[in-house]
């Protein structure tokens, strides 16, 4: 099987969106950032608009995955149980430790100061949920009390929904996958915010509209893999993707919770006492 090229220009938008990230969350341990976080002039922009660099994430994440997995995954190189887990061993050690991390840390607060750091939900429902990766939108709402991880759940979603979609048009033409993958944006778009239940909902809406963007950019840009501007195509077409779908068309009402998905607090569990507990 030949093994495709790493495409630099991806690996340089990811190190930009991670130092991004980074910096966006730093105001979390400030409270008014924009009065008592050092930089908030410099940095401001990306105080307030960093999160949209999550977009970029999926992006990558689902342009990469294809780029990869399709052939395998059509010639049957490479069965479910096994891309499950090896995408489940890449992401999950390291989620695990820092969930753990966090939960320490909310617990030594407590204890000294009867108080909780920048997420409410850390009670030991939000921990198990989150360990096993039901929360953020799979099984509730809640994103528990390591906020920013909230991804993984959704990342892995994605993963289940590439390979259904790949099988679905097992033996035809990938671009059939592209129709797919536009069909899926659209569900994510303006359906599924609406639908607010388990798996498809305001949360999980985010990250599989925007996963599969990246799918699609995949498609058009193996048309042209053979040109020499392939790693400038990717590099612009993200950013067009990603401020397309991510910006105009969802708009920030539509970072975590969409105003048009009816009441946000419906939970999708019994324990609907602490799981939506967070917006």
């Amino acid at each position: 099987m030949e093994h495709k090229k790493r495409i630099s220009g991806m690996d340089a938008v990811r190190s930009v969106a991670a130092i991004i990230i980074l910096i966006y969350h730093y105001p979390n341990h400030f409270g008014n950032y924009m009065t008592s976080v050092p930089f908030a002039t410099i940095l401001g922009i990306i105080y307030d608009y960093g999160l949209y660099m999550v977009e970029v994430f999926f992006a990558i994440s689902g342009f990469v995955m294809f780029y990869n997995c399709y052939d395998k995954i059509v010639n049957k190189d490479i069965q479910f149980c096994d891309y499950i887990l090896k995408r489940i061993y890449r992401l999950y050690p390291l989620f695990l430790i820092t969930t753990i991390i966090v939960g320490v840390e909310q617990l030594i607060i407590w204890i000294n100061w009867h108080s909780v750091a920048v997420h409410t939900s850390n009670d030991i429902f939000s921990f198990i949920f989150t360990i096993f990766l039901m929360n953020a939108g799979i099984i509730t709402r809640d994103i528990g009390f390591n906020g920013p991880a909230w991804t993984i759940p959704c990342e892995i979603l994605c993963y289940l929904l590439l390979f259904v979609l790949i099988k679905l048009v097992d033996g035809k033409n990938k671009y059939w996958v592209g129709c797919g993958a536009l069909f899926i944006i659209m569900l994510a778009e303006f359906v599924f915010p609406q639908m607010n239940i388990a798996l498809f909902n305001s949360i999980t809406a985010r990250g599989i509209k925007n996963f599969f963007v990246g799918v699609l950019l995949c498609i058009v840009y193996e048309m042209i893999y053979n040109t020499r501007f392939r790693n400038a195509f990717a590099l612009i077409s993200l950013g067009i993707g990603i401020n397309t779908f991510g910006a105009i068309l969802a708009g920030d009402e539509n970072i975590m919770v969409s105003k048009g998905g009816g009441n946000n607090n419906i939970c999708f569990c019994p324990q609907c006492a602490f799981v939506c507990n967070s917006y």
